[in-house]
């Protein structure tokens, strides 16, 4: 899966800055299992789990500075599953 990123200055897209990337959704849920896994080895987390973390926990930064703000004022996140394992999502989970 492919993602496109394209600005878009007073409603015209700036396609000379747009870019693709060779990752997308699951490349992304895959890589949110890898760093769960070495944060919380314990737990037994399933794709489909990981999934459902992903869609409730992650966000979107517009700029530089907003990811910053998002990082120092993560606060540690307590995520039960629903085999009752739970595992804690910080902004290390996030880097």
């Amino acid at each position: 899966m492919c993602l496109d990123i394209a600005p878009v200055i007073e409603g015209a897209v700036h396609h000379i800055a747009s870019r693709r990337f060779e990752f997308g959704g699951i490349d992304l849920t895959n890589f949110l299992a890898q760093e769960l896994g070495k944060s919380n080895p314990k737990v037994n987390i399933s794709l489909s789990d990981v999934e459902k973390i992903k869609e409730q926990y992650s966000c979107c930064a517009v700029d530089e500075l907003a990811y910053q703000k998002t990082q120092y004022f993560c606060p540690v996140e307590e995520h039960t599953l629903p085999d009752g394992q739970v595992c804690f999502l910080n902004s290390d989970s996030f880097d």
